[in-house]
């Protein structure tokens, strides 16, 4: 089994009710006030919560607002929450809500509320988010090794030049043995993956800094400006000037 994500808006009514699978909820806007165990606590722009399996909990949204759901089933294995992180959700459910999460909250909320998503789509997304509260709480989800060395790889710059052919001979694999590592584990091709990357990192020195556009297309590895605007618009249907006034 695997995670379900989902963008859902709440009534206003209090609703109480425990479930047999364990639950992240990340706010995109509005806030719930919830009960969790005993543990008072809100979610809004400064704090997500993790709900674990069987964990009774009521809560209520006194205004409307949507929210970013991942079901993650407890027998779900890899796709699982990391057993640490599920003691933490125990024990403290009510976690920070810093800027990079909130942002992949927006961009998931933004691809789930499409009519037309496809399933395989909203498993990566999924997968994302899964990640990324994980490595919050210091527990990153395990990859085989070579897939480790592959992603360090990528993630240690955006060379233009790196191909597909070398990223194989560092990881220790084939080509065809990388593609399936990829697809299976983050649900892309290695390409795709690097130009989500440079495309985040690029999204983020927009917004972040006032360096020049062509500066921060050249630092993530786009050819120049004009190929960082078109990515931007075909994958985000955005533009850089419209990341800049936020």
């Amino acid at each position: 089994m695997r995670p379900v994500l989902s963008l859902r808006s709440y009534p206003p009514h209090e609703t109480e009710h425990a479930h047999d699978w364990h639950q992240i909820v990340v706010p995109v806007d509005g806030t719930m006030q919830m009960r969790i165990a005993g543990q008072d606590g809100i979610v809004d722009d400064s704090r997500f919560v993790i709900v674990a399996s069987q964990a009774p909990h009521r809560f209520t949204t006194p205004q409307h607002g949507r929210f970013v759901v991942l079901d993650v089933p407890t027998g779900a294995g890899f796709f699982g929450l990391p057993d640490r992180l599920v003691q933490q959700a125990e024990a403290q459910p009510f976690h920070a809500l810093d800027a990079g999460l909130r942002h992949l909250a927006h961009y998931i909320a933004h691809d789930a509320a499409a009519p037309s998503r496809r399933s395989d789509l909203l498993d990566r997304l999924g997968g994302m988010l899964l990640e990324a509260v994980a490595e919050r709480a210091g527990d990153r989800l395990r990859w085989p090794p070579a897939l480790e060395r592959a992603v360090s790889l990528l993630g240690d710059g955006y060379d233009a030049t790196l191909t597909v052919q070398q990223l194989a001979v560092a990881a220790g694999v084939s080509v065809s043995g990388l593609h399936a590592l990829f697809q299976r584990w983050i649900g892309m091709p290695p390409g795709r993956y690097l130009a989500d990357l440079r495309l985040r990192e690029a999204e983020r020195l927009i917004r972040e800094t006032r360096r020049p556009l062509a500066e921060i297309a050249l630092a993530v590895g786009f050819s120049d400006q004009s190929a960082l605007t078109r990515s931007l618009r075909h994958r985000r249907s955005t533009t850089p000037a419209a990341l800049r006034r936020g």
